[in-house]
């Protein structure tokens, strides 16, 4: 197996990057080679990364075969407003910038997916365990993050990288996106809890109807929550704008079928997203082509992401908020609260 993309620069190199990232009235060469150091830093994440992965996947599909299994890269300016929004963060110890998720039907299937796991990856260090199903977060958001220390003897160089696994219902990954995908249209970082506090509410609001739904279990009034919902969506148009924000689909077809890597562009603006296919042997190419067009468009633009799945239909399913995919999210509203909208 491949080593991947080999780490240049010392993890101090790295802190540093980080540090400039984030400060105002940069000079830009000194701007563009932090992001070079930081584009650097992030590469080195492809072989602990992939190794998690084949381990998480082996184990989610013994737990639900029709489950969804992807990974990620973490945007450059997600890293940057990470970095701003928590000043005592560093780039070096950042614990999600490789990523992994894990899609599975209900909740039951993800307490076992989650014991599974942590049985069954005693090689690699538990750092952290969040559970946001017994503690939802304040914004509405739900599911299981585990935070591993990759560990391999003969590549003691990755030894140190964190790899965060994301374990999620159908449910939970349809309210996700969908914050997401609103957050785009609106050119709003919704699910950083930045933007409009109305449409903020509105998701803390359905977070909380769908664990009742998943759990069975009243957290709250149901028939007063139901109805503020409602108002909401009629207030705010809500489904409407999401069922407007369509995009087209560019990518090869013939590809449907081959793994290897995905760079998706998502431009909002044309509603198109363009996805162009990396061949498993081609991972420096897609890291150089990653960095090369979040330079060229705006650093606030959180819409270009290099990800794997088994194929384009996973691809699909796994990120909709790419391809501005709301049905799944419109759907459970309206037979939740009986109505159609």
């Amino acid at each position: 197996m491949s080593d991947f993309v080999k780490l240049k620069y010392s993890k101090k190199n790295i802190r540093r990057a980080g540090e400039i990232l984030i400060k105002e009235n940069i000079d830009d060469n000194m701007y563009n080679e932090a992001l070079n150091k930081l584009s650097n830093w992030r590469a080195s994440y492809m072989y602990p990364l992939h190794v998690i992965y084949q381990l998480l996947k082996r184990r989610t599909l013994k737990v639900d075969k029709k489950a969804i299994i992807a990974q990620r890269l973490k945007r450059t300016p997600s890293i940057i407003n990470k970095l701003k929004r928590f000043p005592s963060m560093k780039l070096d110890r950042m614990q999600d910038i490789g990523g992994c998720r894990a899609i599975v039907s209900n909740i039951e299937q993800v307490y076992k997916l989650r014991d599974s796991i942590i049985k069954g990856f005693s090689n690699h260090n538990l750092k952290k365990e969040y559970d946001y199903i017994k503690q939802i977060k304040e914004s509405g958001y739900m599911g299981i993050h585990l935070i591993y220390q990759f560990q391999n003897q003969n590549k003691k160089h990755f030894n140190t990288h964190l790899i965060e696994i994301q374990l999620r219902t159908k449910l939970q990954h349809a309210w996700a996106t969908s914050v997401e995908i609103l957050g785009t249209y609106y050119g709003e970082s919704f699910k950083s809890s930045q933007g409009s506090k109305e449409i903020l509410e509105f998701f803390k609001k359905v977070g909380l109807l769908f664990l009742i739904e998943e759990s069975k279990k009243d957290v709250v009034s149901i028939d007063k929550l139901k109805n503020s919902i409602i108002n909401d969506i009629t207030s705010l148009d809500l489904i409407t704008k999401l069922k407007a924000f369509s995009v087209t689909t560019k990518h090869f077809s013939e590809q449907n079928k081959q793994k290897g890597y995905s760079l998706l562009v998502l431009n909002p603006d044309e509603k198109i997203v363009e996805i162009t296919f990396f061949k498993d042997n081609q991972i420096e190419e897609a890291v150089n082509k990653y960095l090369k067009l979040e330079k060229a468009s705006e650093i606030e633009n959180d819409n270009i992401v290099l990800v794997s799945t088994e194929s384009i239909n996973n691809l699909k399913k796994a990120y909709p908020n790419y391809f501005a995919d709301s049905k799944l999210f419109i759907k459970s509203i309206e037979k939740i609260l009986n109505i159609k909208f």
